[in-house]
């Protein structure tokens, strides 16, 4: 199940609403399971702050890697892999795990990671996986 919202003036939102409309509305059952999560303000802070806790540890030992990111407020950081590495290389190396980042085969991108912060289990199974795809 993803959910997903975007707020902004009405001349940001209508253009999406309208031009990009996905195929599939989102159904009912999605939708009153977001509104059950947004309501419940002790399971969001939680979740929030297990992901800010994650997001911190996951830049911290992707950077003693030799990976770069930038700081990030979302879910996912956007990581240059180390100069000798190939993010190509490595996306299709973790994957063969069963592991899913996001590499992107455009200008400005192909030497970077999008790599969603999960759970403690994931981060850490992600984190063991890129030691030993860089040999360490």
């Amino acid at each position: 199940l993803r959910m997903a919202y975007g707020m902004g003036t009405r001349s940001l939102i209508d253009p999406m609403q309208y031009k990009t409309k996905d195929s599939y509305n989102t159904d009912f059952i999605a939708q009153a399971l977001a509104l059950a999560a947004v309501e419940d303000h002790d399971y969001a802070a939680d979740t929030w702050r297990k992901v800010r806790e994650q997001r911190a540890l996951l830049h911290a030992v992707l950077s003693q890697l030799g990976f770069e990111a930038p700081p990030s407020q979302g879910n996912f950081l956007l990581a240059r892999v180390p100069a000798s590495q190939q993010a190509e290389a490595l996306y299709k190396g973790l994957k063969a795990r069963g592991i899913l980042v996001r590499w992107f085969n455009i200008a400005g991108l192909q030497d970077k990671l999008r790599i969603t912060i999960g759970t403690a289990e994931e981060n850490a199974r992600l984190l063991a996986a890129l030691q030993e795809l860089l040999g360490g």
